[in-house]
This record gives structure tokens, sequence and C-alpha cells, in this order.
């Protein structure tokens, strides 16, 4: 896997295909297609062992960093498309936005993939996704926040 301390990777989505980069040369050492798709973010897990992608079929799909191969995809995530996506520091929850403004955090510990949490305040498409991580469990953080800030 690519560890979270590996700053010479990046990745990026366009269409059906997903990058992964080399910042130092450009060289692109992966693509990932899932044809007649279109791919809305992407993200690496913290601890390396997965990239983390949002679909417009309303999937969230997971590959392996090394080979692209499927490892896990979570169907129905949302039923407007998967348009924005980010990962916990503790490689163990997903948090997706949807195309009718839900925002889901998904358990991905063990072998299943289970909706943990879904909020449904947004009245739009949810574009972007941040965790802000501290001591504290990011899971309890973000769900502090969503609350106190009223969106």
């Amino acid at each position: 896997g690519f560890p979270d301390s590996c700053s010479e990777l990046f990745a990026t989505c366009s269409k059906e295909n997903i990058r992964v980069w080399v910042t130092d040369t450009s060289n692109e050492v992966l693509r990932i297609t899932v044809p007649n798709m279109t791919c809305h973010g992407v993200c690496f897990m913290r601890d390396g062992k997965s990239i983390i992608s949002a679909w417009d079929d309303g999937k969230i799909r997971a590959f392996k960093p090394q080979s692209g191969s499927e490892l896990y995809t979570i169907h129905d995530a949302h039923n407007q498309g998967v348009t924005a996506i980010a990962t916990a520091s503790d490689n163990r929850r997903i948090v997706s936005g949807g195309g009718e403004g839900q925002v889901r955090v998904w358990d991905i510990s063990g072998q299943r993939q289970v909706m943990a949490a879904a909020m449904k305040e947004h009245k739009g498409v949810v574009t972007c996704i941040k965790i802000r991580t501290t001591a504290q469990n990011a899971y309890h953080l973000l769900m502090m926040e969503h609350v106190s800030s009223g969106i």
C-alpha cells in the first residue's frame, strides 16, 4: 500500500478513470478504469491499503493501490450518485456525500461495509467533505461539528 506519510504520490479522477501519479517525476503509475461511469472523487485510505472512489452510479468503489483490482463495492451508497468522498484517520470509516444532499458515514472495518449514520440536512449536491482529525475519534468530531454548525 501507499502510506499516509508518502507525499510522493497523488491520485486524480476524470470521467471513467482514476490515475495515480508520482509527484517528483509526473509519471502515471496506475490507471483504473470503470467503463461508462464517471468518478466524482478519489482519496487514499490513511494506511495506504486502498483507494476509495465516488461514482455517478451511486456506488463507492475501493481498489488495491498496487494493482488497481477491486477490493469491495458499496452498492446504493447514494440514490443520485456519490459526489464527494473522504476517509477517516482510523482507517475504519468513509464519509460520502450524494447528489440528493445526504452525507453518510460508512463503517468499513472487517469484511462488511455498513452505513453507520446519515445526515439529510443539505438541500443540494454535496460537493466536498473534509475531516478534521484530532486526538478524539474522527467520527464523533464530525458529528459534533455537523450538529453545532447547523448545516
